[in-house]
């Protein structure tokens, strides 16, 4: 699968996503990334995030106000429309988790 099958793939499912509350869960590698409510959770420690957040400055840290974060959990505000979102996770599964071109995606609702 090439970065454009992946990105269409993610903004029809963000799409279908809108105001849903059951949690978007996407699968790569070995590694997955849930968003729900406008959040991505990353499975990265903070530390890691921050700096590949610099790239993406739409993006920021946003850390749960009522509990505590899991260890090696990052919330990340993804209040962007469905293009920019698929392009930042594409660029985390490339970039962040080191998967380069090619890998395959699959996208499913958890409720």
């Amino acid at each position: 699968m090439d970065s454009r099958e992946r990105r269409v793939t993610l903004v029809r499912a963000l799409h279908a996503h809108r105001g849903e509350t059951e949690t978007l869960r996407i699968e790569a590698g070995g590694e997955t990334l849930e968003f729900s409510n406008s959040v991505l959770r990353v499975p990265a420690p903070v530390e890691t995030v921050e700096p590949f957040l610099a790239e993406h400055p739409v993006f920021k840290v946003k850390q749960p106000e009522t509990r505590k974060a899991s260890e090696g959990v990052t919330f990340v505000s993804a209040k962007a429309d469905a293009n920019h979102l698929a392009g930042f996770i594409d660029a985390v599964f490339e970039d962040l988790f080191s998967l380069g071109d090619g890998y395959d995606l699959a996208v499913s609702v958890v409720d």
